[in-house]
């Protein structure tokens, strides 16, 4: 008795696991892409919640901005790509009133875009009754739109089967947060 498998079905099974492989890596990149759109956007809305509790907490200004570092605000305009911070001014300080930074959230997916939509503002501000304002200066209200707006997305994702991965993130003026789907550009 023969044990073992003859050429022609080795044959089948290799051309049967050939065409599984190039159906399932577009899929599986899909997948990965959909998972990092989703986890920034997830990070962000968190430290969007985590600020104003802060602010409510403390019954004082906490500022949301980008930083390069993790240790000030960075000042120009949309660079969310590598992170932000959560500051306050801290009272007891010496000398008072010092920018203390409470919390930050680094980005590790160095191929995220993320973007501010009011482009004259780049600090979302929650005063201690939880209202989110922005401020190019951390002091001067801008004019807001109804809604505070941040767009994430991954890098590639445009060229994916799937294109939504795009996360709109609206901050309404008193906290309520809404995400929605949109295609990559």
């Amino acid at each position: 008795m023969q044990r073992g498998f003859t050429l022609v079905e080795l044959i089948i099974t290799l051309f049967l696991v050939v065409i599984v492989v190039t159906v399932a890596i577009p899929s599986f990149r899909t997948t990965m892409l959909g998972i990092k759109a989703s986890t920034l956007a997830d990070k962000l809305v968190g430290s969007t919640h985590y600020a104003r509790n802060e602010a409510i907490t403390r019954n004082q200004r906490i500022t949301l901005c980008a930083s390069l570092d993790g240790l000030v605000c960075d000042n120009a305009a949309g660079n969310w790509n590598r992170g932000w911070i959560a500051t306050r001014l801290n009272p007891s300080s010496v000398p008072p009133n010092q920018t203390e930074v409470i919390r930050y959230w680094g980005i590790d997916t160095p191929d995220s875009d993320i973007n501010l939509s009011v482009s004259n503002s780049h600090k979302v501000i929650y005063k201690g009754n939880g209202e989110a304002i922005l401020s190019a200066d951390g002091r001067t209200e801008v004019a807001a739109p109804n809604a505070i707006s941040f767009q994430t997305q991954i890098a590639g994702c445009e060229e994916a089967p799937v294109l939504n991965h795009r996360r709109v993130i609206n901050v309404a003026p008193f906290g309520a947060i809404t995400v929605s789907r949109e295609d990559c550009q």
